[in-house]
């Protein structure tokens, strides 16, 4: 081996770079061959062990042990709850319920399938009463799983523009909500994945998340690092986003440190709908499962993977099981566990994980000095930050320069979809009074499918 590789020898950038610049015959090296993201990081085309990185040497662990997490939609009526019955009953780890506000829990309760998941919640509207039901449920649950409230009050603010009934009650609220409940339940939540739907770029994504955590700690004490799920949205740039959680993973430890705090940071991904599409609505499936791929690399606890029709169609059993399976394939057939750490020893992820460590750091300092995420997002500095970067995302979209096949690339105009729609696909809009403006969840197609919808109609 060693005699056939000594008929090359080793080239360095700068002969490479020189190289590459008589090729590009006096075009502008920088221009034409880095790449310029939305989180202003600019990718050389080239690495090697000459190359200057900075390395967070911060990796989690990536193994076959991921949960395979399933969604249902639960209403107040005995026909969801046998419909659920019968859902608990495939072979998944882990199901999120979507709760409505005013459900009774205690109709969970006889479900006694239920207890062998791992339970993930989001409530529409949470309120004390729900304690003592969450209890007993945590008590009949089967071995090491776990319950999980994913309680983030400052995300339903942020989405919402309101608290549930004012800020010193709802934090109040967390706090009987720390205190009274077992230890296999896991209350709290930092939930990122409306600011990506609603365009943050990954750098203010993790920045946010940094801040959240911080301003959470501050009111509920250091404690609240052990009690917490961080949920991110997995969008297309496939690199970046294993990055994501290295580089978030390698913060949240420092700003735990300061804390003097040790504890195992849970992480729930998730595909993320800003990508996703109505026309050749199938070409989702290939988003999602690269967008689960790399979140399993990235070391994630558990992800959910949304039914490519989610955008569009009422839940149905065809779309579903094409989303559980493409977790499971990854899961059990794409040999994933066999290799510890699969994205240690590339030099071009550990230059994106440095980068993105160091501009999150910076806006993380950012928020910090300009008194604090809430604070910031109280006075519309968060939302007009994330509107910032959704509009230069929306622009690259709408030239061409950002491409999501079956959309602005290869579609087929032959295709309509005005009869398949279930649901209203776009953006929805508060029109209520509330005491901040909202961010709100777009996805990058939805201006061309409004257009497409109406000349469809006429």
């Amino acid at each position: 081996m060693e005699e056939l590789f000594s008929e090359f020898r080793e080239i360095s950038f700068k002969e490479w770079k020189n190289k590459a610049n008589y090729d590009l015959g006096g075009k502008d090296f920088n221009q034409n061959l880095n790449w310029h993201g939305l989180e202003g990081i600019n990718t050389p085309p080239y690495f090697s062990s000459d190359s200057k990185i900075k390395s967070i040497n911060h990796n989690r662990t990536t193994d076959s042990n991921f949960k395979v997490a399933k969604t249902f939609i639960l209403k107040d009526d005995v026909r969801s709850s046998n419909i659920l019955r019968s859902v608990i009953e495939e072979e998944f780890d882990s199901i999120k319920l979507f709760i409505p506000k005013g459900y009774n829990l205690e109709n969970l309760l006889p479900l006694e399938n239920l207890y062998s998941k791992n339970i993930q919640f989001e409530f529409e509207s949470f309120n004390e009463e729900y304690l003592s039901t969450i209890n007993t449920l945590s008590i009949r649950m089967n071995g090491d799983n776990i319950i999980y409230l994913n309680l983030d009050f400052i995300n339903k603010l942020a989405i919402d523009g309101d608290w549930i009934e004012s800020e010193l009650k709802d934090f109040d609220l967390l706090k009987k909500v720390s205190e009274n409940l077992s230890d296999n339940i896991i209350p709290f939540s930092i939930n990122t994945v409306s600011y990506q739907n609603s365009g943050a770029n990954i750098v203010q994504q993790i920045a946010y998340s940094l801040a959240i955590a911080v301003e959470y700690a501050n009111i509920l004490g250091k404690d609240f690092f052990s009690k917490v799920q961080y949920n991110f949205a997995f969008g297309s740039n496939f690199f970046f986003e294993i990055a994501k959680i290295s580089a978030f993973d390698y913060l949240i430890d420092l700003i735990k440190s300061k804390y003097d705090v040790k504890s195992e940071n849970i992480i729930c991904g998730e595909s993320s709908l800003r990508n996703k599409t109505i026309y050749d609505a199938h070409n989702n499936i290939l988003r999602s499962t690269t967008e689960a791929f790399s979140a399993i690399i990235s070391g994630v606890n558990s992800f959910i993977s949304f039914p490519f029709d989610y955008t569009y169609n009422a839940a149905n059993k065809f779309s579903g099981r094409i989303a559980y399976n493409q977790l499971l394939i990854l899961k059990e057939e794409a040999y994933i566990n066999k290799v510890d750490n699969i994205s240690e020893g590339s030099y071009y992820l550990d230059f994106i994980k440095a980068e993105l460590a160091e501009k999150s750091l910076d806006i993380f300092k950012q928020i910090e000095k300009g008194g604090g995420f809430l604070l910031q997002l109280k006075d519309g500095v968060i939302q007009r930050k994330v509107n910032e970067s959704a509009v230069k995302e929306q622009k690259m979209f709408d030239k061409g320069l950002l491409h999501i096949v079956g959309s602005n690339s290869y579609e087929n105009k032959a295709e309509t979809m005005d009869s398949f729609i279930r649901k209203y696909p776009f953006q929805k809009y508060n029109h209520r009074k509330t005491i901040i403006n909202c961010i709100y969840p777009k996805r990058l197609s939805e201006d061309i499918e409004k257009l497409r919808l109406k000349l469809e109609k006429e």
